[in-house]
C-alpha cells in the first residue's frame, strides 16, 4: 500500500456542550484504533483504565498522568480522543500529534511514505 501524498494530521472539534474531540485524519479504521492505543501506551506513558468493544464501535478510557480521556472508534466518524476538560485539550493534542508522528516515522522507515 502506498501512503505517499496522504495528509496524516489531527483535527480538533469543539462541541456545543463544551466537549472536545481530536480526530486522527486518515487513521480511521478499527485496527487503527488498536494501533493508536498501543502507541499511546508504549510510547506516551498512557494507561488503559477500561476498554469496551461493541459491535461497530470501541471506547477506551485512558489516563495520562492525572488526565482522563477517551479514545473512541466510531464506525462512521473514525478514531478520536474525547474530553470534557478544556484544560486537557493542549496535552491531548500533543499526544495525538505524537501518534501521528510515530505512525509517519514507521511508514517512512518501511519506505511506504
Amino acid at each position: 500500500m502506498d501512503f505517499k501524498g496522504v495528509d496524516f494530521r489531527i483535527a480538533t472539534v469543539k462541541n456545543n456542550d463544551g466537549t472536545t474531540e481530536i480526530y486522527f485524519e486518515h487513521i480511521g479504521s478499527w485496527d487503527d484504533c488498536g494501533l493508536i492505543q498501543r502507541i499511546l501506551v508504549k510510547e506516551n506513558e498512557c494507561s488503559v483504565i477500561e476498554e469496551k468493544d461493541m459491535v461497530t464501535d470501541k471506547d477506551v478510557l485512558m489516563q495520562f498522568k492525572n488526565i482522563k480521556f477517551k479514545l473512541t472508534h466510531h464506525y462512521m466518524l473514525g478514531n478520536y480522543l474525547f474530553t470534557r476538560d478544556d484544560s486537557a485539550v493542549p496535552i491531548l493534542k500533543q499526544l495525538a500529534q505524537n501518534v501521528i508522528d510515530s505512525i509517519t516515522q514507521k511508514l517512512k522507515a518501511k519506505g511506504l511514505l
